[in-house]
């Protein structure tokens, strides 16, 4: 039985090699797969059963009605090759009948966002504290958006609205700022709560904290903690300078030497946004030694490569735990269904620099990680599951510990969207671990502090 099922398998790889693709792309299968089994430990069976997450993936979506693969797939093909998809074919005919159709339905957080209203700025550092319009959680939600930078950095987004991704109004925005947002209960602040620091995703190039204001229903709404959302500088080659060639959207010149952002710029504002959480965040009832690290996607990488990089160790020491949902850990071994994203982030597709941003390539036995927890969905993009795998393979050789789970039932997007839920599976796995290093007793039924 085993041998057929490695057969089968190795069928469907050699199916997918020999695609109309050019040998370069073949080539850079093959060497993902070979850099997937330097890192993983188990035998070869398991491998095959990750390797091929491209066909799983598509025929999970096949299976799935249009809409929800619409609203999984809309953001991972805004920037696609189309000829390099021909890996994922299974994808291209499950999705591009339906993507036009209900494109601008497609949200990857919540079907009814929340709209967070431009507040004026009100001081240096921070514009108002504002009253949440969602008034059914167990805590009154407030929120407020901070610079993290003292150096203006100002962007201009280029491209068309869709749906829920509101590009219009950023003009002249400034990018490197958190949104806070704090818990009130019968008009008294909770204070001295733990800190969930949030990074989206969004392949580097697109995402905006706003889009997931929806994740601080959960944290801030039910448990009563302090959720952050980061905005960083994202690497679009429509996100530009907001210079005089650029000032608004309409007069854009849209120089490419004005691109706003390559790597390592997003690693370095995800660091310096979460120094200036632990230096401030008390001031909104936050405990600065109880701040976790939570990323989706893009963001699961950058957080890890924060926890893993040893440009940033100092910053170990403070991190209470790190979360990473369905991150990236192998970048110079994506699929070439994020060709285009990768060529966006690092410039010239750079192998040192890919291989920097690795954060797989920075664990070594002996160092001193913060508690880490793994997460990733069942059904996953192309790839994503295997970079996981290889990474607890690394931490397992490095003995290293981790925490790790599997989402079933959930994809990329459906785990994303949970999180609004606190009593969703996922979003209950994460409190969970939040609270076990929080300095909660749980005694079932009942969580006391």
């Amino acid at each position: 039985m085993a041998s057929q099922r490695l057969g089968k398998r190795a069928f469907w790889a050699v199916r997918v090699s020999s695609t109309k693709l050019s040998q370069s792309d073949r080539e850079l299968i093959v060497d993902f797969f070979n850099e997937v089994a330097r890192h993983v430990r188990p035998a070869g069976a398991m491998i095959l059963d990750d390797v091929i997450d491209s066909k799983r993936y598509c025929q999970g979506l096949a299976r799935q009605p249009a809409r929800r693969f619409a609203r999984e797939s809309a953001t991972q093909l805004t920037h696609m090759n189309l000829r390099r998809f021909a890996v994922l074919t299974l994808c291209a005919v499950a999705g591009l009948v339906s993507f036009s159709a209900v494109a601008a339905h497609a949200n990857p957080l919540t079907r009814e966002r929340v709209s967070l209203p431009r507040a004026q700025r009100s001081s240096a550092t921070c514009d108002a504290l504002t009253p949440s319009p969602v008034v059914t959680t167990t805590f009154r939600i407030y929120w407020q958006k901070c610079y993290y930078d003292a150096t203006p950095f100002r962007i201009t987004d280029t491209r068309a609205d869709s749906g829920y991704q509101i590009y219009s109004d950023k003009e002249s925005y400034e990018t490197r700022s958190v949104t806070v947002y704090r818990a009130q209960a019968s008009g008294a602040w909770r204070s001295n709560q733990p800190v969930v620091f949030f990074v989206h995703g969004g392949a580097w190039v697109d995402g905006y904290a706003e889009w997931y204001a929806a994740g601080a229903n959960s944290f801030t709404g039910e448990k009563g903690w302090v959720t952050i959302v980061l905005d960083y500088r994202l690497t679009s080659d429509q996100v530009f300078l907001a210079d005089a060639s650029c000032a608004t959207r309409a007069t854009c010149t849209k120089d490419p030497a004005k691109k706003a952002a390559w790597y390592p710029d997003n690693i370095a504002d995800v660091a310096n946004g979460y120094q200036w959480v632990l230096a401030n965040i008390a001031d909104w009832g936050g405990d600065p030694s109880r701040v976790f690290l939570f990323g989706h996607s893009a963001g699961g990488h950058l957080v890890s490569l924060l926890m893993t990089h040893p440009n940033y160790a100092a910053l170990r020491p403070k991190m209470r735990g790190v979360i990473s949902m369905s991150g990236a850990y192998l970048i110079a071994y994506m699929p070439l269904v994020f060709a285009s994203e990768v060529s966006q982030t690092w410039k010239g597709t750079d192998p040192a620099e890919m291989a920097d941003a690795s954060p797989i390539n920075h664990v070594i036995a002996g160092m001193n990680l913060p508690a880490l927890y793994l997460l990733r969905a069942e059904t996953e993009l192309p790839t994503l599951n295997t970079q996981t795998e290889a990474f607890r393979g690394k931490l397992a050789l490095s003995n290293l510990p981790y925490r790790y789970d599997v989402l079933y039932g959930y994809d990329h997007t459906s785990e994303m969207l949970a999180i609004q839920d606190i009593n969703a599976p996922p979003t209950q796995l994460i409190v969970n671990f939040i609270q076990s290093l929080s300095g909660y007793q749980i005694h079932l039924p009942l969580v006391t502090k």
